[in-house]
């Protein structure tokens, strides 16, 4: 499946800041890959306190052929492998695919093999949060405030 770079990018870029690599408690070190039929790809992290998912359409070259409503590839691997090969990237689309427990990143003529993690025969799953927004208050933030706190 045809990932278009930059875009995956942006996304792991903002994903790898809440992976914490705390040694006892290895969910933290890594990422969750979740690309969907309709050209959405998803990212969850997670830090042990706090859970981001990012994502972008448009990441996932959908071609006519193969269009889905559903879940096209799900992976765990490490944040920072992940982060730090694409990162390094410069051909404007990669490649993934899953082989033999591993997720295959190819660009170009170059493939790169990262382990995946499983727990009890499947992929690891991260923490499922469900949060009831319903009846939550709502407040007016200063948009240059939110901005200062999301940079630090």
């Amino acid at each position: 499946m045809n990932i278009n770079t930059s875009k995956f990018k942006n996304i792991i870029n903002k994903a790898i800041k809440a992976c914490s690599n705390n040694k006892l408690f290895p969910l933290t070190s890594l990422v969750s890959v979740n690309v969907f039929g309709d050209g959405f790809c998803g990212l969850v992290t997670y830090d042990s306190t706090n859970l981001l998912s990012v994502g972008d359409y448009g990441v996932y070259e959908v071609s006519n052929n193969d269009y889905t409503d559903g879940l096209v590839l799900e992976a765990v691997v490490s944040a920072s492998q992940l982060c730090a090969l694409v990162n390094k990237l410069s051909i404007p689309t990669i490649n993934f695919a899953i082989k033999d427990g591993n997720l295959v990143v190819t660009s170009g003529r170059n493939s790169y093999k990262l382990p995946m993690f499983y727990e009890e025969g499947a992929v690891v799953q991260f923490p499922v949060i469900d949060i009831d927004v319903s009846n939550a208050d709502s407040t007016t933030v200063n948009v240059d405030s939110l901005k200062l706190a999301l940079k630090h």
